[in-house]
């Protein structure tokens, strides 16, 4: 669950409560516009799902994992993470994906 380090939350708590905020309302936002973007692009409403989840230990086999056992067809992600310093020390989740994807139609988006 954990994005900032164990040893910083036990210092200051609150910090990892406005991080999981922050970030709460960045991917609303994101899901918000790229669900708008899959419309227009034709896409009907009902075959458009969205799922966040908070505290991963590992989002990459979670996407894949939930993809498989939903049976969804494509994944669409973003090319990079939060920041550089996260995908330095966590690994690059679409990097992950690309690697676990066999039989998935995978969008990178900008």
């Amino acid at each position: 669950k954990r994005m900032i380090p164990k040893e910083v939350v036990e210092e200051a708590p609150e910090l990892e409560k406005l991080w999981e905020e922050k970030a709460a309302r960045e991917v609303g936002e994101t899901m918000k516009k790229a669900k708008a973007m899959l419309l227009e692009a034709g896409i009907p409403e009902e075959q458009i799902s969205k799922r966040v989840v908070q505290g991963s230990r590992s989002p990459a086999d979670d996407i894949i994992k939930e993809a498989k056992e939903k049976g969804y067809g494509t994944i669409v992600m973003g090319r990079r993470g939060i920041s550089g310093f996260k995908e330095f020390v966590f690994g690059s989740v679409t990097k992950r994906i690309l690697n676990q994807a066999a039989g998935f139609v995978v969008w990178i988006v900008q």
